[in-house]
């Protein structure tokens, strides 16, 4: 039996707005949220909580393992303790959970995009755990 007949599939992806709640976005943004927007694509789904003024967001997208490992390739640093494995790389964490993935961004200010901003972590572990 060759491995393209035992593989598992992956299992269906989760709704990016149900995986993080306005109050949550607002807790992670430090200001108010609106409620998530949600976007679909050919490739992905995705949701964005904005802040009033739009200045800030938290946006949660899913993936494929390419992109995990695109993320390993340009030096996602390891964070331990989210999901199966987890990565940060400019603003975002991607999460891998299973058979799913999801980025996992938040924008509070042009900083949070070069270092990573403490609030994204619990933001990291809600989606995994919802995952």
């Amino acid at each position: 039996m060759s491995a393209l007949t035992t593989a598992v599939p992956a299992s269906a992806s989760p709704n990016p707005c149900t995986l993080v709640t306005t109050a949550e976005a607002t807790t992670a943004m430090g200001v108010t949220s609106l409620p998530g927007k949600p976007h679909t694509s050919r490739r992905s789904s995705s949701c964005r909580f904005y802040s009033a003024d739009h200045t800030k967001n938290v946006f949660v997208q899913t993936l494929d393992a390419g992109d995990m490992t695109g993320a390993a390739q340009i030096g996602g640093k390891p964070v331990p303790g989210i999901g199966d494995k987890a990565l940060w790389v400019a603003g975002s964490m991607y999460v891998k959970k299973g058979g799913n993935y999801m980025q996992v961004g938040l924008y509070r200010n042009a900083a949070s995009m070069q270092k990573m901003d403490p609030a994204i972590i619990p933001l990291a572990k809600t989606v995994a755990g919802r995952m």
